[in-house]
């Protein structure tokens, strides 16, 4: 077997990935200390669990918004991009690899390259999460620091609605982290996926061509 290391994760990219990693994890699990307290009471009162929350979310709203304009100004932003093989079709044949094709050995029918980072299924997925429920995320918490912090803001349903959406955008994100966990262990390896984002390279083998008959004669 021969080993074709691709560069696909910048050091920016790795950077970012890893302080939104421990950004979301702090805010999903100050936001269940926020909302179950007594069950769920891992960072303290409510006071302190609010001040976590806040101050959190305003560093990856930030961050959110490097890897935005960093994606912008290099032209990586091209790798998120669907093209004619990411629709329908492309979507059910990697679909159906996840779902059976990976337990039988078979090859991915994606692979990652220097043109490809992302199969359909990732593609359309961090187009949903980091192009709308993350946005939504940040502008909703946004609003909801506002109001926690003007004294001069009457409550209205209005508000209690937001808050409830940006909860129900919190479950969504915290159901794409375990899924996202579970398939970074489908590579080559369990850690494969994991050292990618640690040195930057996806290692892809290959089995080395057949020898031609009658070589050496």
């Amino acid at each position: 077997m021969t080993t074709e290391r691709i560069y696909v994760a910048t050091l920016v990219d790795r950077i970012w990935h890893w302080i939104h990693v421990v950004g979301i994890l702090i805010l999903i699990l100050s936001g269940l200390n926020i909302h179950f307290t007594r069950e769920f009471n891992v960072l303290g009162s409510v006071e302190h669990a609010v001040k976590i929350h806040n101050v959190t979310g305003v560093l990856v709203s930030i961050d959110w918004a490097v890897f935005l304009l960093y994606n912008l100004f290099t032209r990586r932003i091209r790798y998120y991009l669907p093209n004619r093989d990411d629709l329908l079709s492309g979507i059910l044949r990697q679909a159906r690899f996840y779902l059976f094709g990976i337990f039988r050995g078979e090859e991915p029918p994606f692979e990652v390259s220097v043109d490809r980072k992302f199969n359909p299924l990732q593609k359309w997925t961090y187009l949903g999460i980091m192009g709308l429920v993350v946005p939504f995320q940040i502008a909703s918490g946004l609003y909801m620091l506002h109001v926690l912090t003007t004294v001069t803001v009457q409550a209205g349903h209005e508000r209690y609605l937001i808050f409830m959406l940006h909860t129900v955008a919190t479950f969504l994100s915290a159901v794409f982290v375990i899924i996202h966990v579970y398939l970074a262990t489908t590579g080559e390896k369990p850690s494969s996926h994991f050292e990618l984002m640690i040195t930057g390279y996806h290692e892809r083998r290959h089995a080395p061509p057949p020898e031609e008959d009658g070589k050496g004669a």
